[in-house]
């Protein structure tokens, strides 16, 4: 059974062991300290048997009506079985909660699999952003109107 909640700082080394699965520009340890603690932040995890599958982090600023889907990561042993799905609704709600109007995020050009995800949710792509990520790669900016 799937239990969705805030993450503590006594996730943090399961968190770090999920982002290995991400495949580049993992968080580190002190960014993940500093959103679990200091950051205009929710940070998601999805846990099943006492182990997180999913995490995400949405981050806010202050006086602003958007939000960021910073990272969404679902651990290889529970793909297809709705954790991406459920963690983005979750997400979606969270920064409702916030009074955002819009969830922006970027996302792989080349990950089929989650912009699938994004547009099959209602997202919008705005932009292609060339050589985003750390080993050149492009990335899709999107946003959803909440």
């Amino acid at each position: 059974m799937k239990q969705l909640r805030l993450a503590k700082l006594t996730d943090l080394e399961e968190l770090l062991r999920l982002e290995q699965n991400f495949p580049g520009d993992k968080l580190t340890r002190r960014s993940f300290k500093h959103f679990l603690t200091k950051g205009h932040a929710d940070v998601l995890v999805l846990e099943s048997e006492n182990e997180i599958l999913a995490d995400a982090i949405v981050l806010y600023r202050k006086g602003s009506l958007s939000s960021r889907l910073y990272s969404l990561v679902v651990d290889s042993k529970a793909r297809g079985k709705g954790f991406a799905t459920d963690l983005l609704e979750a997400c979606e709600s969270a920064a409702r909660t916030q009074s955002c109007t819009h969830l922006h995020l970027e996302v792989r050009e080349d990950n089929q699999a989650a912009l699938s995800l994004y547009e099959h949710h209602g997202y919008k792509k705005t932009a292609t952003l060339l050589s985003y990520y750390e080993d050149g790669a492009a990335a899709i900016k999107m946003v959803k109107t909440l």
